[in-house]
C-alpha cells in the first residue's frame, strides 16, 4: 500500500510560520488571510527560512512512523520549487532528516499530484488543499482533507490531527 502525503499545513505548520515571519517584520496578518497572494515577494524574500524552521504539525512524526509498521509505503508529492527558484529539495531533504521523518520518496514541484498518484498506485493521499484532492480523487484514489478548521465544508473526509488519521486507517481495513 501506498499513502500521498503533502507537506505544507498537512505535515507542516507552514501558514502559521509565515504569519510569525510575517509579523517580525510589521505586516500584521492572521490565519485568515490569504497570506501567500497578500504577500508574495515577502513569501519568496523568506522562503527558505520558513521552510527551515517550521514546526511539525502535532503527531506527525508518530504518525509515520504508525504508517510504516502498517506497512505503507510514505510518497511525498509537494508544489515546493514549482513557481520559486530556491533550494528546495536540498531544504526540504534536509529537513525531514533533521526530524527522522521516514518516507520513501518524494516528488517536487508537482501541481497536477493526480498524476503522480497514478503513477506511485498511491491508494490514500492527505492534502490541505480540496484543488490537489479533486485532482488526485479524479483517479479513483481515497483522498483525506487535512483542515485546521472542521467547520470548513469539504466533500472529503476531514481530520484535523494525525491521530484521528492514523485511527481511520487502522479501521478501514
Amino acid at each position: 500500500m501506498k499513502i500521498g502525503i503533502d507537506i505544507d499545513d498537512t505535515i507542516t505548520n507552514t501558514i502559521e510560520e509565515t504569519i510569525k515571519y510575517l509579523n517580525m517584520y510589521n505586516q500584521k496578518y492572521d490565519k485568515n488571510d490569504d497570506v501567500a497572494s497578500k504577500s508574495f515577494d515577502f513569501f519568496v524574500k523568506h522562503i527558505e527560512d520558513i521552510q527551515i524552521n517550521v514546526k511539525l504539525k502535532p503527531g506527525v512524526k508518530e504518525a509515520f512512523y504508525e504508517l510504516k509498521q502498517m506497512g505503507y509505503e510514505i510518497i511525498i508529492i509537494t508544489a515546493r520549487g514549482s513557481e520559486i527558484e530556491y533550494q528546495h529539495e536540498k531544504i526540504t531533504k534536509d529537513y525531514f532528516k533533521k526530524h527522522n521523518l521516514p518516507y520513501d520518496k518524494i516528488y517536487f514541484g508537482d501541481y497536477n499530484k493526480g498524476d503522480v498518484a497514478l503513477i506511485e498506485n498511491i491508494s490514500v493521499f492527505i492534502d490541505d488543499r480540496v484543488y490537489n484532492l479533486d485532482d488526485v480523487a479524479q483517479h479513483g484514489v481515497e483522498c483525506l482533507h487535512f483542515v485546521s478548521d472542521m467547520n470548513i465544508k469539504s466533500p472529503y473526509k476531514k481530520f484535523d490531527n494525525w491521530q484521528d488519521i492514523i485511527l481511520y486507517l487502522k479501521n478501514r481495513g
